[in-house]
Formats: C-alpha cells, sequence, structure tokens
C-alpha cells in the first residue's frame, strides 16, 4: 500500500488541473482558429495562424495549470503530504506568486511544443487528405498524425521539459533564476547530455498520449458538431 502511494503521489492535483486547463487552451485555440479563417479564408497563412492560436492556447492553459503543477512537483518531491497542506504552506511563504513558479519556463516550455506540434499536426492532415483524394480523415489517421507531430515536438522540447521540472523543484530563493541560468548551469556542472535525459520515454509516452489525445479530440469535435446541427435543424 505504502509503494502505490508513493506512485500516485501528485495524482490529485494533476488530474483536477487537466479538464480546467485543457478547456482554457482548447477553448482558445479553436476560436483563434476560427477568427483567422475569417480573416484569410484561403488559409495561405493557416501555418502561422495555427502557431499563433496554439500560442494563445499555452496563455490560457498554463495560467490554469501552473498552481496544481507546482503542487504536484512539491507533493513528489515529498516536501509535504497533502494538496491542502502545500497550498497553504506555499502560500504562507511565498504569497500567490509561489504558486505560479515556473510560470514563464512551463509557458516557454509549452509554447514551443505546441508551436510545433498543432502547426504539424494541422499539416500532416492536410497532407494526408490530399494523398486520400481530399476526402475526410477517418479518427485513427489523425490519431496517427497527432501522435506523429507530438512524438516529434517531445524530442525537441526535451531540454525545456528538464529545466521546468529543476525550476518547479526548486525552494525560494533557488540555485536557479530563470530559463536560461538553469540552461547554462545545467550545461556547465553536469554536461549538455544531461538536458535530454529522459528524451526516449517522453518520446515515446507523448506519442501514445498524442494519437489517444487527438484521436479522442477529433472524434469529441465530430460528435458535437452532428449535435448541433440536428439542434439547428
Amino acid at each position: 500500500m505504502q509503494l502505490l502511494k508513493g506512485i500516485y503521489t501528485g495524482l490529485l492535483p494533476a488530474v483536477l488541473a487537466s479538464a480546467p486547463a485543457g478547456a482554457a487552451f482548447f477553448g482558445t485555440y479553436d476560436y483563434l482558429k476560427r477568427v483567422f479563417k475569417q480573416l484569410d479564408p484561403e488559409e495561405k497563412l493557416a501555418t502561422f495562424h495555427h502557431m499563433v492560436a496554439a500560442a494563445g492556447g499555452d496563455i490560457a492553459g498554463s495560467a490554469v495549470r501552473v498552481p496544481f503543477e507546482v503542487v504536484k512537483q512539491r507533493l513528489q518531491a515529498g516536501a509535504y503530504t497533502s494538496a491542502s497542506q502545500a497550498v497553504k504552506s506555499i502560500l504562507a511563504s511565498e504569497g500567490v506568486r509561489g504558486l505560479y513558479t515556473g510560470f514563464g519556463s512551463l509557458v516557454i516550455r509549452e509554447m514551443p511544443f505546441d508551436l510545433i506540434e498543432f502547426p504539424l499536426y494541422e499539416y500532416l492532415k492536410v497532407v494526408w487528405a490530399r494523398h486520400n483524394g481530399d476526402k475526410p480523415l477517418a479518427t485513427w489517421q489523425t490519431a496517427l498524425c497527432g501522435s506523429a507531430a507530438g512524438g516529434f515536438a517531445a524530442g525537441v522540447t526535451t531540454p525545456l521539459d528538464v529545466v521546468k521540472t529543476r525550476l518547479m523543484l526548486q525552494e525560494q530563493p533557488g540555485k536557479y533564476s530563470g530559463v536560461w541560468d538553469a540552461l547554462k548551469k545545467i550545461s556547465a556542472e553536469e554536461g549538455v547530455q544531461v538536458l535530454a535525459s529522459g528524451i526516449v520515454p517522453r518520446v515515446l509516452w507523448i506519442s501514445l498520449g498524442g494519437f489517444i489525445f487527438f484521436g479522442g479530440y477529433e472524434a469529441s469535435k465530430q460528435v458535437l458538431s452532428s449535435r448541433i446541427k440536428k439542434q439547428r435543424t
């Protein structure tokens, strides 16, 4: 039981953050996509628009997610025994700002990831659809596009993930003053190779997650779109 408890330490904050953070991200992302579609009906600047939409989604999602992420990281590091204790202690010693420790690094990590993942995902869908005679892609096909895009983005952004974890685990004031300071110190003191720590499992895990995530995302959109059309008719 103790082993299972240790494995699932920090699970509650992660679960609680998932739905609101995801809603904030995709609500912003899809809204901006629609706005850009109206401004550019021929989608000549589609890739750029997808990048901007992803960036906007990141900022909105991170604003919701970071406090939960900080609590999760502190719990997993053994600094606190419960989420409520962690929140109270952080607020008392560091203020609200403490709950947003690593906000900049999370945005900097997530933004490059999503600036790669989402435009690549949208691009792969377009290419596959053209190869398929411009027929709508099946859910499994969009899922494969998401898996490929996610895996590629995961590999490229692994160093930023390492830095984000270091920043969130440190107490205030900490060893690292920011993202670039952490990158320099880790490279100088531990070697550049440390910035690639966990790259293989990260790529594999996010590739699998991308398959499930994007497949579910597109399937959900199709179901909701179908229901909305039925309600309007």
